[in-house]
């Protein structure tokens, strides 16, 4: 198996917040352009026990505000030193 070009894997330290990490991937597909604002991914899953920050700001309980389809990563305060970028 060949990994994807300019992969970068991050395990989390149990110092680091997990919503930042969350948020991102939750918006990946969104961000790629793989489905659109009022779509939902069928892969995203979460265990329910974990309440992430962000679901609670979601339009309809699903789908991401309007204004987070343009923001930049740091807006989600993932930094791209986080990120490999």
């Amino acid at each position: 198996m060949e990994w994807q070009r300019d992969f970068w894997e991050h395990r989390l330290r149990p110092d680091e917040a997990a919503n930042p990490y969350a948020l991102y991937i939750f918006m990946n597909p969104y961000r790629a352009g793989l489905i659109g604002r009022t779509q939902t991914w069928p892969y995203w899953y979460h265990n329910p026990s974990v309440d992430f920050d962000f679901l609670h700001m979601l339009d309809g309980g699903l789908y991401p505000p309007e204004v987070w389809m343009d923001c930049e990563i740091e807006a989600y305060g993932l930094l791209r030193d986080h990120v490999g970028e």
